[in-house]
C-alpha cells in the first residue's frame, strides 16, 4: 500500500537526515549477514514498524494494547 511506502520513505530521509546514510539504499546492497548487524538491523526493524502501523491505520485497525517482548538474556 501507498502509506506504507509513504511512511517508510518519511523514515528513511529524516534517518538520512541525522544518520547520513540512507535505510532503504544501504539494506539493498547489503547481504543477509551484513543485515543482521545491529547499527543496520535496528533502523531497519524501526522503518518496518512505521510503515505496519501506516498500513493499520489506513485499515482501520487500532490498536488497544502494545507490548514488548519478554526480556531475556539474548536480549542483554
Amino acid at each position: 500500500m501507498a502509506c506504507c511506502s509513504q511512511a517508510c520513505k518519511e523514515v528513511d530521509d529524516l534517518f538520512k537526515a541525522l544518520s547520513g546514510w540512507s535505510i532503504l539504499e544501504t539494506a539493498a546492497s547489503l547481504s543477509t549477514e551484513e543485515l543482521r548487524e545491529t547499527k543496520y538491523a535496528q533502523p531497519l526493524t524501526f522503518m518496518v514498524q512505521v510503515g505496519l502501523v501506516a498500513f493499520f491505520e489506513a485499515c482501520n485497525i487500532k490498536p488497544t494494547m502494545v507490548s514488548e517482548p519478554p526480556r531475556s538474556s539474548q536480549y542483554v
